[in-house]
């Protein structure tokens, strides 16, 4: 945990508050694979992805290669019904060749990204070095939402930072994306943004896809590697 948060734990779940608002409530992180087999069998689903999720926030290199060892076990004992995303600090030394490792030796089929780190976007520059290398690598990034970043409208007051403010996130990362030109930079790289990329769809015209000289409109071709 960062100095300006706490974690508190409550009949099996872990809540972690940042500046006094809670930015995430999670019941017990480890996953019932039996379970999850056989609830996908009831509902017809032929391939889970697991991942960390929204706990990249607070990944370490260690907990990663952990994490990684752990998802390409869990991916090698089911015969591909259950494939596992890579989990690296982006911004850490060590995070490409992490990254590397897991995609390359374990075999994790993709990358799992939050929305923003430590208050950097994936667009920011900082981020153009590993993006290069996922492009390179042939994996797509999966974006999980994250909690917005600092004091705004949408502070967990009446509990709307972990719901409607990680929607606003995701709407913002694609956006951003898209408007940044990294897409345009990197042909290779693929974005999948679960959660309707935050409503970006039902909001294009309103953030600027097909306005006369958006940022948007001209690289609306990126949109055909966004799912």
């Amino acid at each position: 945990m960062r100095e300006n948060e706490h974690v508190t734990r409550d009949r099996g779940q872990i809540a972690i508050a940042r500046d006094g608002l809670q930015v995430s409530r999670i019941a017990d992180m480890a996953p019932d694979v039996d379970a999850h087999l056989r609830d996908m069998a009831s509902a017809g689903v032929d391939v889970a992805i697991f991942s960390l999720g929204l706990w990249m926030e607070w990944l370490t290199l260690p907990l990663a290669r952990e994490a990684n060892d752990e998802l390409a076990a869990i991916q090698g004992r089911h015969g591909g019904r259950i494939l596992g995303l890579a989990h690296i600090p982006p911004l850490d030394d060590g995070a490409e060749r992490e990254l590397r490792r897991a995609v390359l030796e374990l075999g994790l089929v993709g990358v799992n990204l939050t929305t923003h780190w430590r208050g950097r976007y994936i667009d920011d520059p900082a981020f153009r070095p590993l993006l290069r290398t996922i492009a390179e690598l042939g994996v797509p990034i999966v974006i999980h939402a994250s909690a917005l970043p600092g004091a705004c409208a949408m502070a967990d007051v009446y509990g709307l930072s972990a719901t409607l403010g990680r929607a606003i996130d995701q709407l913002a990362a694609v956006s951003r994306l898209i408007a940044s030109g990294v897409m345009d930079e990197l042909p290779a790289l693929r974005v999948v943004a679960p959660h309707l990329g935050g409503g970006f769809f039902a909001l294009r015209r309103r953030v600027g896809l097909g306005v006369p000289g958006s940022a948007l409109t001209r690289r609306a071709s990126a949109l055909e590697r966004i799912w």
